[in-house]
C-alpha cells in the first residue's frame, strides 16, 4: 500500500512510527475530514485498536509551548494560538456522531471513543498536567518510542464505554470511507453528450434547420468538430417527428463497433420514440437482415462485394412497413461503396439520405457512389 500524503512532516513522523509499532489488528487512518452543522473538523490520525477502542489524535509539529492559557506554536519571535485539546475533542465527537448515525452502525452499543495529543518535536514533561490535558492524553518527542504502547495504556484506563472488536473496528473504517459513492456511469456520459446535443453552436444548429429542406445531406469536418452529436441530434429529430414532421422510422450507422456501442448507450437514454429504429455498425446492420456467417476480417472480398450482395438480396425483398424513412451514417468515409445498396434497399423513401465523413478519406456520399437515400450520413 503506498504511503498517504500528509500536510507536514510530524503528521508522517506519527503515522510512520505507529504503523511500525502498532499489534497487527489494528487500524491507523490517516488525513480524515468530517464536517456536521457545526464545522469542518480533520482528525490527523484515527487508530482503531481491538479489544480497546478507538482514539483520534491531534498531531502538531515543530515547537509547542503553553504561555498563561493558550497553547502556541512557531518560534519565540513569530508564533500563533492553537487549539489542539479541542481540536482532538471535536474530531472525536465528530467521528463518533458520524458513525453512530450510519446506518450500518445498526444497533450496536458505543465504543470507547478517546482523543489525545501528538507532538513529535516538543519535550513535555513527565509532571505535565492541566485540567483540560491530563498528562497521558498528550505525547511528546520523548513519548514517540512507546506511543503505541502508552495509546493502549490510556485506553486501558478508559473504561467509561464498552471496548471494540475487530469486527467493529473494520465497520468504523468502512463507514469513514462513505456509502453509495458515484461510479464510472455510461448513462451520465450519454446524458452530458444529450446535453451538447441540445447546446448546439449558431452554426450547426442552421445546418440542421437547412437538412429539414433537404432528402440527402453530406457534412464534412475534422476530429472534435461534432458530426457525431450532428449525427445523432438529427436521428433523435427525426425519429421523434420534431419540427412539424412526422414520426420517422431511423436506421443510425457507423463504422466502427466501439462508436456504435457508444451512440447504442446514447439512444438508450433517449425518450422512447425519439430513438432510432436500429442503432450499430455496419456489421450489426447485417446480423439485423438475418445473416449470421462471418468469415475472417482479412477476407475483403467477402465485407466489400459477397456481403453487401447478400444484404440487397435480403433487404429487396423486405415489406414496406419494415423499411426505414431516413438512413444516418456515422464515419461514412470508411464505407465501401457497395455497402450503400442494402442501405438504400431499405428506405422507404427513395431520395432520403443524410451522412458526415473526415475530409481526408474518401467521400462515400458521392452522387457517383450512391443512389436513391434517406436523411443523414456521416
Amino acid at each position: 500500500m503506498s504511503e498517504p500524503r500528509f500536510a507536514n512532516e510530524a503528521e508522517r513522523t506519527v503515522w510512520s512510527r505507529l504503523v511500525h509499532d502498532k499489534p497487527d489488528d489494528w487500524i491507523v487512518l490517516p488525513n480524515i475530514r468530517l464536517t456536521d452543522e457545526g464545522k469542518d473538523h480533520e482528525v490527523d490520525l484515527l487508530v482503531l485498536a481491538p479489544g480497546l477502542g478507538a482514539v483520534a489524535l491531534e498531531v502538531k509539529g515543530g515547537s509547542v509551548w503553553v504561555e498563561g492559557e493558550e497553547w502556541r506554536q512557531g518560534s519565540p519571535h513569530r508564533s500563533h494560538k492553537i487549539r489542539p485539546v479541542e481540536q482532538a475533542l471535536g474530531g472525536t465527537y465528530a467521528l463518533r456522531e458520524y458513525v453512530e448515525t450510519d446506518p450500518r452502525w445498526g444497533g450496536r452499543r458505543r465504543i470507547l471513543w478517546s482523543w489525545a495529543v501528538a507532538l513529535p518535536h516538543s519535550s513535555i514533561s513527565p509532571d505535565f498536567a492541566l485540567p483540560s490535558c491530563p498528562r497521558w492524553a498528550i505525547h511528546g518527542r520523548d513519548d514517540m518510542a512507546r506511543l503505541a504502547e502508552r495509546l493502549a495504556a490510556s485506553l486501558r484506563s478508559q473504561r467509561e464505554q464498552r471496548a471494540p472488536t475487530l469486527d467493529d473496528c473494520q465497520l468504523v473504517a468502512e463507514i469513514l470511507q462513505g456509502r453509495n459513492l458515484p461510479v464510472r456511469d455510461v448513462i451520465a456520459t450519454a446524458l452530458e453528450h444529450e446535453d451538447r446535443a441540445d447546446r448546439l453552436t449558431a452554426e450547426q444548429a442552421t445546418l440542421l434547420k437547412v437538412t429539414r429542406l433537404l432528402t440527402r445531406v453530406e457534412v464534412r469536418g475534422g476530429a472534435g468538430s461534432g458530426k457525431t452529436i450532428l449525427a445523432q441530434t438529427q436521428a433523435r429529430e427525426l425519429s421523434s417527428g420534431s419540427h412539424d414532421r412526422p414520426q420517422q422510422r431511423v436506421a443510425l450507422l457507423c463504422y466502427s463497433l466501439g462508436l456504435a456501442m457508444g451512440m447504442e448507450r446514447v439512444a438508450q437514454t433517449w425518450a422512447r420514440r425519439k430513438q432510432p429504429a436500429f442503432v450499430g455498425s455496419f456489421e450489426d446492420f447485417a446480423r439485423f437482415l438475418g445473416i449470421t456467417r462471418f468469415p475472417d476480417r482479412q477476407d475483403s472480398t467477402f465485407w466489400e462485394v459477397e456481403l453487401p450482395r447478400q444484404m440487397a438480396d435480403l433487404a429487396a425483398d423486405l415489406p414496406a412497413e419494415k423499411k426505414f424513412d431516413a438512413v444516418v451514417v456515422d464515419e461514412a468515409q470508411d464505407f465501401a461503396d457497395d455497402w450503400w445498396q442494402p442501405l438504400l434497399a431499405r428506405c422507404a423513401t427513395p431520395r432520403r439520405a443524410g451522412c458526415t465523413r473526415s475530409p481526408t478519406r474518401t467521400n462515400a456520399c458521392s452522387d457517383g457512389s450512391v443512389g436513391p437515400a434517406s436523411p443523414w450520413c456521416r
